[in-house]
């Protein structure tokens, strides 16, 4: 069993090196970021939506998604041994490592994130912008809303899927070595994120839409580990 699990036993890896709280922090948020950029672009995308949109879900969530995203990678910047060599990941780019896709799909998805954030502003905040580059910014996005709403879902499932098809490949753990691995993280990002928009929504509406969504998103997740 233990083998089976671990992929090590005390004969042929006496010493073994765990990931500890800090990476687990990232993974969580990382997951949640993606699952919150995925669902307030949904709610903003779907069909049969009914009124303006405004309050939390429209614009505080995707503000509060990069936010998440960036204390999550402080937490995994603490946990490297060499931490001014991160940058390496970024003087190349190697097309079949995931953990190569990883960095720069991080790197570019913050622009993607904040552009959309801005793009989503309501009016009333926009004008208690004091900065004007903030503001000219957020005026500037507007227009292109619906095509960033697209990209921050396309982003967030990659963000949220990444990660699993990194654990995926390592074969060292034989519990981890499995397709569908990857699955289950964009499950538990997505359904996460749901999760979030229920809590926080004021319109019945959109909590009955997220409620019947994270239900299938759950037991989808069932599925995955049954």
């Amino acid at each position: 069993m233990e083998l089976s699990i671990t992929g090590t036993n005390a004969i042929t890896y006496p010493v073994m090196h765990v990931w500890d709280w800090r990476v687990a922090i990232y993974l969580f948020l990382g997951g949640l970021s993606g699952g919150l950029m995925t669902m307030s672009a949904i709610n903003y995308l779907r069909p049969g939506r009914k009124g303006p949109l405004q309050g939390v879900c429209c614009w505080q969530i995707p503000v509060l998604a990069p936010i998440l995203l960036s204390i999550g990678l402080i937490f995994l910047g603490l946990d490297l041994e060499r931490k001014l060599h991160g940058y390496l990941f970024y003087t190349t780019f190697k097309p079949f490592s995931p953990m190569s896709w990883g960095a720069w799909i991080v790197l570019i998805i913050f622009p993607v994130m904040i552009c959309y954030a801005l793009a989503a502003l309501p009016d009333e905040v926009k004008g208690g912008i004091k900065n004007n580059f903030v503001k000219n910014m957020a005026d500037a996005m507007a227009p292109h809303l619906a095509f960033l709403a697209k990209l921050n879902v396309v982003f967030g499932i990659l963000l949220s899927i990444y990660t699993g098809i990194l654990l995926s490949t390592f074969v060292a753990r034989p519990l981890w070595n499995t397709a569908i691995l990857p699955l289950l993280f964009l499950a538990s990002g997505m359904s996460t994120g749901a999760a979030v928009m229920i809590i926080v929504a004021k319109s019945k509406e959109v909590k009955l839409f997220f409620t019947k969504l994270d239900i299938w998103l759950i037991l989808g997740e069932v599925l995955i580990l049954a």
